[in-house]
């Protein structure tokens, strides 16, 4: 966990200090204030970290909810690295992703954010906790499959909508493109959180019986506050979504009224904020 906070560090100070304002987005970069800077840097290190995090996840996370292996299989045959260990360094970058959004951007982040923030990196700690004994803790195997499945629709449900913001950044006055970017990370989020619902509440349902009281009670508040922070998510591409149509509604009327020659003082001042 350390050493993946210290790539986080570096990755943002190196971006932060160099690589953006002197490299890639320079014009770009150096116009925002030093909050927008500071979320601008964010979402690149979070969308590299969760496209690795789904990477490395993937495949074990796959073999072990079909039963093909259990956390001792070594990752290919005649390798010393286990499935237990991709599974571990996964939920390392899991839990640095929200540690590090909270101290990064601390009052930034809304609370609603802050709670999902904390509740996921308990869960994952509970159960890197199991798992270092999962050979003696019953039910081991299923309440990892569970989390995992948490994980990886929470990390799509918050990945969607960082590259829209990058590119809303980059190009603000693009109203058409941001508009259905907005709609789409929308769609994938409200399509995630079905789906989300759908299978972790399936694999809470048929172990049930065999889960511990703390899990029978924990799971679904757990749940129901991913799936409020992905609400409030789409709320936010919804709203983005809207004020980009509302924009280009408005740079419409501006062409009509050019058209026809209307000289109002409405049309007008409309033509100005167009403009």
């Amino acid at each position: 966990m350390t050493v993946t906070l210290v790539v986080f560090f570096i990755a943002t100070r190196f971006s932060s200090d160099y690589a953006f304002p002197k490299m890639i987005y320079r014009e770009t970069f150096n116009g925002l204030s030093a909050r927008k800077k500071r979320s601008f840097v964010n979402h690149h290190v979070l969308i590299t970290a969760k496209i690795l995090m789904i990477a490395l996840a993937l495949y074990p996370y796959m073999r072990i909810i079909l039963g093909l292996a259990d956390f001792s299989t070594s990752i290919v045959a005649g390798s010393e690295l286990t499935i237990g260990d991709i599974t571990m360094i996964a939920t390392s970058i899991f839990v640095a992703v929200y540690l590090h959004e909270l101290l990064f951007l601390s009052s930034d982040v809304q609370w609603v954010s802050v709670v999902h923030h904390l509740g996921a990196i308990i869960v994952a700690c509970v159960m890197i906790t199991l798992n270092v004994r999962w050979e003696h803790e019953p039910n081991t195997t299923a309440y990892t499959v569970l989390i995992m499945t948490y994980g990886f629709f929470d990390v799509l449900a918050g990945l969607w909508p960082r590259p829209v913001m990058v590119i809303r950044t980059v190009w603000p006055k693009k109203h058409h493109m941001n508009m259905w970017f907005c709609y789409a990370a929308l769609a994938l989020t409200v399509l995630g959180t079905i789906g989300e619902t759908i299978v972790a509440m399936y694999l809470y349902g048929i172990n049930f019986s065999a889960w511990p009281l703390s899990i029978q009670i924990v799971t679904p508040i757990c749940h129901v506050l991913f799936a409020v922070a992905q609400g409030f998510s789409s709320k936010i591409m919804w709203d983005l979504g809207r004020k980009h149509q509302g924009q280009l509604d408005q740079l419409g009327q501006c062409v009509r009224d050019t058209e026809l020659g209307n000289s109002s003082t409405q049309s007008q001042n409309i033509t100005k904020e167009c403009v």
